[in-house]
């Protein structure tokens, strides 16, 4: 996804694993989200037309939760000790949401909400308030346990070196690993297209955001929301680049640096540059999606269905 976000979280080493495989300034939003989605769960969160079309926060967090519970099943039937579930997915997706909203658009446009602009500055409001969930560095995993050598080789199917899979007590390692097998598994449950190839509405998406910032309507309202900034004291030309260099240092907020995202907030409103940018991507989204119905109609079906199956590994673990 390309949104640029102001301040963008590294991915958790255990959702890098799990899933690793071959007037809306005020905090409203400004299009109404899909009936088959969840509402916003975020002030200045938002849905664009392709997010009918891609999963929501909410539910990438389901899928990794169940991808961990078979990578677990599935590495502990070679005999190998795993680890427990601390929690780490579930703190990680309600993280996510609060600092990015359930579609992934509360930053899109950079930081747009009054109370977090003041209350957070241009930070998360996970680092900012001590709920984002913590990374997992070094050889040891939250549910896998150590990360030894026998082990990655069952994940990935790979022996030492990269030479063949190995035989892990007295079973072949399949090939490609537990990893191969689970991702097979989803991209059978959701049907066609497969899981690794329903990429169509997350380009989309990028697209749109490429394209906006080229439109001759934005780049007024660029233009507008600088003399606005700089009536209010800060040589700022364009609001991603608002805040740079700051909000990386800890938990505390200086004074400078929420008084430059209250100003720029501010200015967005006064010039409605959330708005105008929202309807130059929903606009060309829409284009997009008259010209990919059919593909985008088998990639909704696609997700429904792997969802459906997602919820019976949560229920059943397996």
């Amino acid at each position: 996804m390309s949104s640029r976000p102001s301040r963008r979280r590294a991915p958790l080493v255990v959702a890098a694993l799990v899933l690793a495989t071959g007037g809306c300034a005020s905090g409203g939003a400004p299009g109404a989200a899909p009936a088959s989605q969840s509402p916003p769960a975020a002030p200045g969160d938002f849905a664009l037309p392709v997010n009918a079309y891609l999963p929501t926060v909410t539910e990438t967090g389901r899928l990794t939760r169940a991808r961990t519970l078979l990578l677990r099943k599935c590495v502990s039937g070679f005999g190998l000790a795993v680890g427990s579930d601390d929690g780490s997915v579930e703190r990680a997706a309600r993280a996510e949401i609060a600092d990015h909203g359930v579609y992934g658009n509360k930053r899109r446009y950079g930081v747009t909400v009054l109370s977090d602009a003041v209350r957070n500055g241009y930070r998360l409001p996970s680092a900012v308030g001590g709920t984002a969930a913590p990374g997992h560095g070094g050889d040891r995993h939250p549910w896998l346990g150590e990360l030894t050598p026998v082990k990655i080789s069952v994940l990935y199917g790979r022996g030492t070196g990269g030479g063949p899979a190995p035989v892990v007590n007295g079973r072949p390692v399949p090939q490609g690993g537990c990893t191969a097998q689970i991702t097979a598994r989803l991209a059978r449950a959701g049907g066609p297209p497969s899981f690794q190839q329903a990429e169509l509405p997350s380009r989309i998406k990028a697209e749109s955001f490429t394209y906006s910032l080229a439109h001759p309507r934005l780049i007024a309202a660029f233009r507008a929301w600088s003399r606005c900034m700089r009536s209010r004291g800060h040589e700022v030309t364009h609001p991603l680049d608002a805040g740079k260099g700051t909000g990386d240092d800890g938990r505390t907020v200086p004074p400078a640096e929420i008084a430059l995202a209250r100003d720029d907030v501010g200015c967005k409103q006064r010039v409605r540059l959330v708005k105008t940018w929202f309807d130059i991507e929903a606009a060309f989204q829409r284009e997009r999606i008259r010209a990919h119905h059919r593909e985008l109609e088998s990639i909704r079906s696609a997700n429904r269905n792997r969802m459906k199956a997602v919820a019976d590994i949560i229920r059943t673990g397996a």
